[in-house]
């Protein structure tokens, strides 16, 4: 994930919490993170391409259809169901929270201060993101920073920075299956599996192998940003596996499963411009056994 993709997604999340709850998921650091004048060009980017969005659309408020139909439905879905695990764990004693492909995640910051956080990404985006945190004036000190490539070995840095495998963690991996070949996704899970104590956790979102409709306006967005989506995945692939790492699926929801689980207190609140999962995203969460 490029710095353009993670600023929408950082936007999108801004967006959602600056308007009327209930929200699919609250987060008032990314608007900070993200800073006015960032905000402010995408939301006229975004605005400006309705028509790339929403050809037919002729309401009052293109930005909100673009947000709630196209940016922020996977985004905060995803957000939502990380955040429902990673605090069930800390309240079952959860000692390292690890984020693979950080961004301009929060998560981090919200927790920073109940287990030792470990954030990775290229160079790049940590380096920018630091800076931001910076402007804001958001305290980042107890995070541990590791700039690093997933697709290269991300393991042995991690272990030198202090992550311990005996103790119990929570490895999330938001937005990557979309952005590695098959191959580098799966090999990043087995990676982790291998230095993950028992009852410690795995959590990534993926695109599935039977719907299509995820890909026309998302594989354009992404293109646009300068990346593509790699690969996608059935669920009997996932089983396998799992299998193989040492792993047991605990929860796993499909587009419409995630739809009931979070969408709908908003929905309910919203019903002139409702939100849902793009068909074929599905939620994962693995523990090791």
């Amino acid at each position: 994930m490029n710095n353009m993709t993670a600023l929408v997604s950082c936007f999108a999340r801004a967006y959602h919490t600056n308007q009327e709850g209930p929200y699919v998921y609250c987060d008032k650091l990314a608007g900070k993170i993200l800073g006015e004048d960032d905000y402010r060009q995408i939301s006229e980017n975004m605005t400006a391409g309705i028509s790339f969005f929403d050809p037919g659309y002729g309401g009052k408020d293109p930005l909100r259809r673009v947000v709630n139909h196209q940016l922020a439905p996977s985004v905060l879905a995803r957000e939502a169901f990380n955040e429902q695990h990673l605090f069930n764990e800390i309240k079952l004693g959860l000692t390292q929270y690890v984020i693979l492909g950080a961004g301009y995640e929060t998560s981090g910051l919200v927790v920073s201060d109940r287990v030792k956080v470990f954030e990775l990404d290229l160079p790049e985006m940590i380096a920018d993101k630091k800076k931001r945190l910076g402007r804001a004036g958001l305290d980042h000190n107890d995070i541990t920073y590791l700039p690093c490539d997933m697709s290269d070995e991300w393991m042995k840095p991690l272990e030198e920075a202090g992550y311990k495998p005996s103790e119990k963690s929570l490895f999330s991996m938001l937005g990557l299956s979309y952005y590695l070949e098959k191959e580098d996704f799966m090999n990043l899970i087995m990676t982790a599996a291998r230095k993950m104590s028992v009852g410690s956790g795995l959590i990534f979102d993926y695109p599935g192998d039977d719907e299509e409709s995820y890909g026309t306006i998302n594989q354009k967005l992404a293109q646009g940003a300068g990346e593509a989506m790699k690969a996608n995945y059935s669920y009997e692939e996932m089983e396998l596996l799992a299998q193989e790492a040492g792993l047991l699926i605990y929860e796993h929801l499909t587009a419409e499963d995630a739809a009931k689980a979070f969408f709908h207190s908003y929905n309910a609140e919203h019903k002139d411009e409702p939100m849902g999962t793009p068909a074929g995203v599905k939620f994962c969460y693995m523990v090791k056994r």
